[in-house]
């Protein structure tokens, strides 16, 4: 017996009419099963009908006062497990673990992994996947499986049991033979949801979207304007920006985007990039030159990360991305695809000790992993986002600790230019925009620009240089003088 000031007892409450059918036909299931025997504890726990999604009920209980006396789930399992509860003037107690206590899922995981413990099955609580290549691997696994729940006692609900199947849902997911896609139920709910009225709805709709945003590319800079609007300190007033990101977030859901199986072995190639308010990564498998998303990461940009300069904000992204994705990228090499110099900034700056703590950390978090290091093309379809076109070698990770590697050999005078109207040929980086007479100007009065200026009249048929306006670009990037190419190096230092 305990003692009275550590037991637990709270009146039952009534069983809704329309259930009660239900619930006697699981207590008299349970009594058969020696599942509940007759008692005289001093305990008493109210049930809790649940409904399932296919309308039948489960029975709960409302173990919060008892759990609160509990000793929390750590191996080995605690003693004080008494669940007594009141049905129809009878008092039982519980001979199983039933649904409540706050030990159930922790005991119910250990006994399931220790009894099914098989290479073609996963386990999550009381859902169990049996994944094989083929029929006569399925068959054993069906055996193995049939046969230990036969020896255990375990039952089996034949109402969702899906045997021999191409795809299936499981924990909130559509798991087909080519990939993971969302549910169609919560397809269909986001399809059918109409702007929001109030903060309450909005946050309702964000719930509903949240689940499935790692189907998203660049969810977090997607829904950005909308999780601002639910801010207490900011008035509720839906705008063009708001209804966009929210027909956005659905266009991109309702594609039924579908992420690859990850296939042991396969390349791997992680691609970052940013925007001012967020950052964000795609992580590919490459089978035979085709690349298949395994995963989106999207982060929005807070407080301090804000300000810092675009080069730091791209090697948090790089950062974060491998956080995000740690489980596929430990103890492997892959490629990682960046669109800016953060890198080589790192490193360098590491050599001469000038990184604050924050970088430090990024710095020694970066030598875990063996990455190889490729600058792309802004215009290519990996780099949809990139803010400059230079051309960098490909290093290793493991490189760039080497003294021989001279990080100021990389040409600093090729930037990408964003040309915001051809017409008038204004070009901009940053907060600095200059017309083209203004760009050809300065590229005449500096020593390397003119010399390249000669170069491409002499050989005009050379794809390499071209002038367009006077204005020499390599390979269809602008060159920068050196009074601007400093500039810009100047503006883009931490501050």
């Amino acid at each position: 017996m305990f003692d009275e000031k550590q037991s637990s007892h709270q009146p039952p409450r009534p069983i809704p009419i329309h259930s009660q059918a239900q619930v006697e036909e699981q207590i008299s299931k349970w009594k058969q099963l020696d599942i509940i025997e007759k008692s005289q504890s001093s305990f008493n726990i109210p049930l809790i009908i649940l409904r399932k999604s296919d309308k039948t009920i489960r029975i709960s209980l409302d173990a919060r006062a008892i759990n609160s006396l509990l000793v929390k789930d750590r191996y080995p399992l605690p003693h004080f497990t008494t669940m007594a509860f009141s049905y129809k003037n009878e008092h039982f107690q519980a001979n199983r673990m039933l649904y409540g206590s706050c030990n159930a899922p922790a005991a119910f995981s250990r006994i399931m992994m220790r009894l099914m413990n098989h290479p073609s099955i996963i386990l999550y609580l009381d859902d169990l996947v049996i994944i094989d290549s083929n029929w006569e691997e399925h068959l054993r696994s069906l055996e193995f499986v049939f046969k230990t729940c036969l020896e255990h006692g375990l039952i089996l609900n034949s109402r969702k049991c899906q045997l021999a199947s191409h795809e299936l849902d499981f924990i909130g997911h559509r798991i087909t033979a080519f990939g993971i896609k969302p549910l169609k139920k919560h397809l269909e709910a986001v399809e059918n949801m109409k702007p929001p009225n109030d903060k309450s709805e909005l946050k309702r709709f964000l719930g509903m979207v949240n689940f499935n945003i790692k189907f998203v590319r660049k969810g977090s800079e997607i829904l950005a304007p909308l999780y601002k609007l639910t801010s207490a300190k900011v008035d509720y007033e839906w705008l063009k920006q708001h209804d966009q990101a929210f027909e956005k977030t659905k266009e991109e859901l309702l594609t039924e985007p579908t992420l690859a199986h990850y296939k042991p072995g396969s390349k791997l190639v992680l691609v970052t990039d940013s925007s001012g308010h967020a950052v964000g990564g795609t992580l590919y498998q490459v089978i035979d030159d085709v690349f298949s998303p395994l995963g989106y990461f999207s982060k929005s940009l807070e407080g301090p990360d804000l300000k810092r300069p675009m080069r730091i904000i791209e090697l948090f992204a790089l950062c974060w991305g491998i956080q995000f994705f740690e489980y596929f990228l430990v103890n492997t090499e892959f490629d990682a695809y960046v669109d800016h110099k953060s890198l080589l900034f790192l490193f360098r700056e590491a050599r001469k000790s000038k990184l604050d703590l924050k970088l430090c950390n990024v710095h020694n978090y970066l030598q875990a992993y063996n990455f190889n290091i490729i600058h792309k093309n802004g215009a290519s379809p990996e780099m949809a986002s990139a803010d400059f076109f230079s051309r960098l070698p490909k290093y290793r990770s493991s490189d760039l600790e080497r003294d021989s590697i001279d990080f100021f050999d990389v040409d600093e005078t090729i930037f990408a230019a964003h040309t915001l109207s051809e017409d008038d040929g204004l070009f901009s980086f940053e907060n600095r925009s200059f017309t083209s007479k203004e760009i050809a100007t300065a590229q005449n009065e500096c020593h390397n620009t003119k010399n390249l200026i000669v170069k491409s009249k002499i050989n005009s048929k050379q794809n390499r240089l071209k002038l367009k306006d006077n204005v020499i670009y390599s390979n269809g990037r602008l060159v920068l003088p050196s009074q601007l190419a400093d500039e810009f190096i100047q503006y883009s230092q931490v501050p």
